[in-house]
C-alpha cells in the first residue's frame, strides 16, 4: 500500500489554526497564564504537569520540546473540533 501524502495533507493542522489565529493566540497565552498562576502542591499547575508527563525521558531539552510539542497538540485539536463544528471566532 503506497500512501500519497501531498502538501495538504501536512499542513492541514496549520491551515485550521489560521482560520482562528488571534483567538488560539489568545487562548495559548490566557492558558498559560492560568496554569503558571494556580498552584498544585506548592508548584504551578504548568510545573506539575511537566514533573508528570514528560520529565525525565531522555535530557532536560529533550523533554522539555516533548512538554511543549504536547502543548501545541492541545491547541491543534481544539482547533480541529471547532473546524469540524464550523466555528470560527474573530475577535
Amino acid at each position: 500500500v503506497i500512501l500519497k501524502v501531498t502538501p495538504a495533507k501536512i499542513f492541514q493542522p496549520l491551515q485550521v489554526l489560521g482560520k482562528s489565529p488571534l483567538f488560539f493566540f489568545a487562548g495559548s497565552v490566557l492558558g498559560l497564564i492560568v496554569l503558571g498562576v494556580w498552584r498544585i502542591e506548592n508548584i504551578s499547575a504548568w510545573h506539575w504537569l511537566y514533573q508528570h508527563t514528560t520529565q525525565g525521558i531522555g535530557s532536560t531539552e529533550f523533554s522539555s520540546m516533548l512538554f511543549c510539542l504536547m502543548w501545541f497538540v492541545l491547541w491543534i485539536l481544539i482547533a480541529e473540533i471547532l473546524d469540524r463544528k464550523n466555528i470560527v471566532i474573530k475577535i
